[in-house]
C-alpha cells in the first residue's frame, strides 16, 4: 500500500498549544460555562448506547432536515470522511480531490489503497466549484469527489447551483461527492445541506469548528441509507459503538446550538472587520476575505517561501499560522480568527512586523 502520511496534521499537533497567539486553529475556543454547562448526569456510564445513538440521530436529522437513517455517526468529521471512504473506496480507485485543500482528503484515498488525483479550485474565481474542472480532471476508475463547503483553506462556499449541478453529473457516471461541510454553520443564513440537495451528494460535519466542541468528537455523515449501513458495518470492527458518554454530551450540545452558534457567528462577524482593517494596512500580504466563518487564505509575495516564514514567525513573534504548502498553496499562509478579539488585533500586529523583518532578512 502506497500510504501517504498526513503531514499537516503532524505539524498542528507538534505546534498549536506552544505559542502565545495561534493563528492556526481553524475552529472556535470552547463555550465558556454559561454557554455549555456540563450536566453530571451526562457523565455517567450507564445507558443503552443504541437508544443513545438513534437520539442523536434524530437530533441531527432535525437540525439538518434529513431523514434519521440517513445519519451515519462517527467520532469527528475526520472519522466520518475515513469512515464514507471505507464504504465507497477499493483498491486502484481513484477520487478526485480539489486543489489547493485540506490534505487530509488529498491523503485520505492511500489508506484504502486508492488514488488521489487533483482539480482546480482557482484563486481568481474566488475558490468557487467548478463542475467543468471536475469533469476535465475525470477519468475511468473514479469512485468519488472530495471537496469541502466551505472551502478550507480560503473559506469561499461553493454555490447551491454548483452543488446541485455536480450532483446531476455524478448520477450519470455511477459516482459521489463527499462534501466535508464542518464550516458550514458560520453562515447566519446556511444553504441546505449538500445531502439536501441532491443524493450523490455526501455531507460530513460535527460540532467542532463552529461549536468550539471538539472534544466531545462528535461527528457524522449523511448520505443515502444503504451506505449507512455498510459503513456502520465497517465501524463494528473499529470501536462497535461510540462511547455513551460523548452520545449524552453530544445530545445535550444539540439542546443549546442556538446559543453557541450565534456566539461563533458574532466573533467571526467581529472579527472579519478587524482583519480587513488590518489588510488594509498591510504591505506584506493581500486576500480576499469569505463573507462569513474565521479562515482566510493570505496571499504572499512571489518567492517567499511559507513553511520558513511560518517558522520564523512563531520562534520570534510567538505567532503560529498554517503554512500554505499543507494545503497545496504555496507562497500563502492560512489564518484563522476566531480568538478574542484584543488578542486578535495584537496577533495581527506581530504577524505584520515579524514578516516585514523576515523580507528585510533581519531578525
Amino acid at each position: 500500500m502506497d500510504f501517504l502520511p498526513f503531514n499537516y496534521m503532524t505539524w498542528a499537533k507538534s505546534h498549536q498549544g506552544r505559542y502565545a497567539f495561534d493563528l492556526s486553529v481553524s475552529g472556535m475556543a470552547p463555550p465558556d460555562a454559561d454557554l455549555f454547562a456540563l450536566d453530571s448526569r451526562c457523565l455517567t456510564l450507564q445507558g443503552v448506547s443504541d437508544d443513545l445513538r438513534q437520539q442523536l440521530k434524530f437530533a441531527i436529522a432535525r437540525e439538518y432536515d434529513v431523514i434519521p437513517s440517513k445519519v451515519l455517526l462517527a467520532a469527528g468529521t475526520s472519522e466520518a470522511n475515513y469512515l464514507v471512504c471505507g464504504a465507497l473506496l477499493s483498491h486502484g480507485d481513484g477520487v478526485l480531490v480539489e486543489t489547493p485543500g485540506y490534505q487530509g482528503l488529498m491523503r485520505l484515498p492511500s489508506v484504502f489503497g486508492a488514488h488521489a488525483i487533483p482539480f482546480a479550485r482557482r484563486f481568481d474565481e474566488r475558490f468557487d466549484l467548478s463542475v467543468e474542472s471536475v469533469q476535465q480532471a475525470w477519468r475511468p476508475g473514479v469512485k468519488l469527489v472530495a471537496l469541502t463547503r466551505p472551502h478550507n483553506p480560503s473559506g469561499f462556499a461553493a454555490s447551491t447551483e454548483a452543488l446541485r449541478a455536480l450532483g446531476e453529473w455524478l448520477d450519470t457516471v455511477d459516482a459521489y461527492a463527499l462534501v466535508d461541510e464542518v464550516y458550514r454553520d458560520f453562515d447566519p443564513n446556511p444553504p441546505p445541506v449538500a445531502q439536501a440537495l441532491h443524493p450523490r451528494l455526501i455531507t460530513t460535519a460535527s460540532l467542532t469548528k463552529v461549536y468550539g466542541l471538539g472534544s466531545l468528537r462528535a461527528g457524522w455523515a449523511l448520505m443515502p441509507e444503504a451506505l449507512v449501513t455498510f459503513a456502520e458495518q465497517h465501524y463494528d470492527f473499529m470501536a462497535v459503538n461510540p462511547a455513551t458518554t460523548m452520545l449524552n454530551l453530544a445530545l445535550s450540545a444539540f439542546t443549546k446550538l442556538a446559543p453557541l452558534r450565534a456566539r461563533a457567528i458574532q466573533r467571526a462577524q467581529h472579527n472579519r472587520a478587524l482583519v480587513t482593517a488590518w489588510l488594509s494596512d498591510s504591505t506584506c500580504f493581500s486576500a480576499q476575505l469569505p463573507a462569513h466563518g474565521i479562515i482566510a487564505l493570505l496571499q504572499l509575495p512571489p518567492a517567499v517561501d511559507d513553511v520558513m516564514l511560518a517558522q520564523q514567525l512563531a520562534q520570534e513573534k510567538q505567532v503560529l499560522v498554517a503554512p500554505g504548502s499543507y494545503f497545496g498553496a504555496p507562497g500563502t499562509l492560512r489564518i484563522a480568527y476566531g480568538m478574542e478579539s484584543a488578542r486578535l488585533v495584537e496577533a495581527l500586529e506581530r504577524l505584520e512586523i515579524g514578516t516585514q523583518a523576515h523580507f528585510q532578512g533581519r531578525p
